[in-house]
Protein backbone atom coordinates (compact mmCIF):
# COMPACT_ATOMS: atom_id res chain seq x y z
CA UNK A 1 0.00 0.00 0.00
CA UNK A 2 2.95 2.33 0.61
CA UNK A 3 4.19 1.89 -2.95
CA UNK A 4 0.69 2.43 -4.31
CA UNK A 5 0.40 5.64 -2.29
CA UNK A 6 3.82 6.74 -3.57
CA UNK A 7 2.86 6.25 -7.20
CA UNK A 8 -0.51 7.96 -6.65
CA UNK A 9 1.12 10.94 -4.90
CA UNK A 10 3.66 11.24 -7.71
CA UNK A 11 0.82 11.26 -10.27
CA UNK A 12 -1.08 13.92 -8.34
CA UNK A 13 1.95 16.16 -7.85
CA UNK A 14 2.96 16.01 -11.50
CA UNK A 15 -0.54 16.66 -12.82
CA UNK A 16 -1.41 19.66 -10.62
CA UNK A 17 -0.06 23.02 -11.74
CA UNK A 18 -0.21 24.56 -8.27
CA UNK A 19 2.63 25.57 -5.96
CA UNK A 20 4.47 22.66 -4.36
CA UNK A 21 3.89 24.15 -0.89
CA UNK A 22 0.12 24.10 -1.47
CA UNK A 23 0.44 20.48 -2.60
CA UNK A 24 2.38 19.69 0.59
CA UNK A 25 -0.34 21.29 2.69
CA UNK A 26 -2.99 19.19 0.95
CA UNK A 27 -0.92 16.02 1.47
CA UNK A 28 -0.39 16.78 5.18
CA UNK A 29 -4.08 17.55 5.72
CA UNK A 30 -5.02 14.26 4.07
CA UNK A 31 -2.39 12.43 6.14
CA UNK A 32 -3.67 13.99 9.36
CA UNK A 33 -7.20 13.02 8.43
CA UNK A 34 -6.30 9.38 7.79
CA UNK A 35 -4.24 9.17 10.98
CA UNK A 36 -7.03 10.74 13.04
CA UNK A 37 -9.50 8.25 11.60
CA UNK A 38 -7.15 5.40 12.50
CA UNK A 39 -6.74 6.80 16.01
CA UNK A 40 -10.49 6.62 16.56
CA UNK A 41 -10.77 3.14 15.00
CA UNK A 42 -7.82 1.51 16.82
CA UNK A 43 -8.66 0.76 20.45
CA UNK A 44 -5.03 0.98 21.67
CA UNK A 45 -4.61 4.54 20.41
CA UNK A 46 -7.65 5.84 22.25
CA UNK A 47 -5.38 6.35 25.28
CA UNK A 48 -3.86 9.28 23.38
CA UNK A 49 -7.17 11.08 23.62
CA UNK A 50 -7.12 10.85 27.41
CA UNK A 51 -3.65 12.39 27.90
CA UNK A 52 -3.53 14.64 24.85
CA UNK A 53 -1.77 14.34 21.51
CA UNK A 54 1.60 15.58 22.80
CA UNK A 55 1.78 13.35 25.88
CA UNK A 56 5.26 11.86 26.30
CA UNK A 57 7.04 14.09 23.77
CA UNK A 58 10.66 14.93 24.58
CA UNK A 59 13.62 16.43 22.70
CA UNK A 60 14.25 13.26 20.69
CA UNK A 61 10.62 13.14 19.62
CA UNK A 62 10.71 16.76 18.43
CA UNK A 63 13.98 16.10 16.58
CA UNK A 64 12.26 13.20 14.82
CA UNK A 65 9.22 15.35 13.99
CA UNK A 66 11.46 18.01 12.42
CA UNK A 67 13.43 15.35 10.54
CA UNK A 68 10.23 13.74 9.22
CA UNK A 69 8.84 17.11 8.13
CA UNK A 70 12.07 17.89 6.29
CA UNK A 71 11.98 14.49 4.66
CA UNK A 72 8.37 15.11 3.65
CA UNK A 73 9.35 18.31 1.88
CA UNK A 74 12.23 16.64 0.08
CA UNK A 75 10.03 13.71 -0.97
CA UNK A 76 7.44 16.08 -2.42
CA UNK A 77 10.15 17.81 -4.45
CA UNK A 78 11.27 14.39 -5.70
CA UNK A 79 7.71 13.47 -6.67
CA UNK A 80 7.30 16.76 -8.49
CA UNK A 81 10.60 16.77 -10.39
CA UNK A 82 11.88 13.17 -10.32
CA UNK A 83 10.21 9.76 -10.18
CA UNK A 84 9.30 7.18 -7.56
CA UNK A 85 12.51 5.21 -8.14
CA UNK A 86 14.58 8.29 -7.26
CA UNK A 87 12.57 8.64 -4.05
CA UNK A 88 13.23 5.02 -3.08
CA UNK A 89 16.94 5.37 -3.85
CA UNK A 90 17.11 8.55 -1.75
CA UNK A 91 15.45 6.76 1.17
CA UNK A 92 17.85 3.84 0.81
CA UNK A 93 20.80 6.22 0.71
CA UNK A 94 19.57 7.94 3.86
CA UNK A 95 19.58 4.56 5.61
CA UNK A 96 23.25 4.11 4.75
CA UNK A 97 24.13 7.67 5.78
CA UNK A 98 22.28 7.18 9.07
CA UNK A 99 24.25 4.00 9.69
CA UNK A 100 27.58 5.76 9.11
CA UNK A 101 26.56 8.64 11.38
CA UNK A 102 25.40 6.21 14.08
CA UNK A 103 28.73 4.40 14.29
CA UNK A 104 30.70 7.25 15.92
CA UNK A 105 27.71 8.99 17.48
CA UNK A 106 26.23 5.97 19.23
CA UNK A 107 29.25 3.68 19.31
CA UNK A 108 27.48 0.80 17.59
CA UNK A 109 29.08 -2.06 15.72
CA UNK A 110 28.06 -2.71 12.13
CA UNK A 111 26.66 -6.17 11.50
CA UNK A 112 27.25 -8.16 8.33
CA UNK A 113 23.64 -7.60 7.27
CA UNK A 114 23.93 -3.83 7.67
CA UNK A 115 27.22 -3.71 5.78
CA UNK A 116 25.79 -5.86 3.00
CA UNK A 117 22.77 -3.57 2.79
CA UNK A 118 24.95 -0.47 2.39
CA UNK A 119 27.02 -2.19 -0.32
CA UNK A 120 23.83 -3.22 -2.16
CA UNK A 121 22.50 0.33 -1.94
CA UNK A 122 25.76 1.66 -3.40
CA UNK A 123 25.68 -0.89 -6.24
CA UNK A 124 22.05 -0.03 -6.99
CA UNK A 125 22.92 3.66 -7.17
CA UNK A 126 25.81 2.92 -9.52
CA UNK A 127 23.61 0.75 -11.72
CA UNK A 128 20.78 3.29 -11.89
CA UNK A 129 22.93 6.40 -12.35
CA UNK A 130 25.58 4.99 -14.65
CA UNK A 131 25.66 7.97 -17.00
CA UNK A 132 23.46 6.43 -19.67
CA UNK A 133 20.85 9.18 -19.17
CA UNK A 134 23.46 11.84 -19.86
CA UNK A 135 24.56 9.91 -22.95
CA UNK A 136 20.94 9.65 -24.17
CA UNK A 137 20.46 13.39 -23.64
CA UNK A 138 23.65 14.14 -25.59
CA UNK A 139 22.55 11.90 -28.46
CA UNK A 140 19.11 13.51 -28.50
CA UNK A 141 20.65 17.00 -28.63
CA UNK A 142 22.91 15.83 -31.47
CA UNK A 143 19.91 14.52 -33.45
CA UNK A 144 17.99 17.77 -32.88
CA UNK A 145 20.99 19.79 -34.02
CA UNK A 146 21.32 17.66 -37.18
CA UNK A 147 17.60 17.99 -37.88
CA UNK A 148 17.79 21.78 -37.67
CA UNK A 149 20.86 22.00 -39.90
CA UNK A 150 19.62 19.77 -42.73
CA UNK A 151 16.54 19.80 -44.87
CA UNK A 152 15.60 16.34 -43.75
CA UNK A 153 16.11 14.81 -47.18
CA UNK A 154 19.66 13.65 -46.65
CA UNK A 155 19.80 13.42 -42.83
CA UNK A 156 19.95 10.08 -41.07
CA UNK A 157 16.87 8.87 -39.23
Amino acid sequence: SSDLAGVYNEKLLKELDSCIHFQNAVAYVLGCGWNAAYMFIDSTSRDILKGGLLTGYNGYTWAYVISAATMGLSVSFMFKYQDNISRLLAIATSIGVTLFISIPALGIDVSIGQGTGVVLIALTLLAYYDGSEKQKATEKAQREREAKEGTGLLSKS
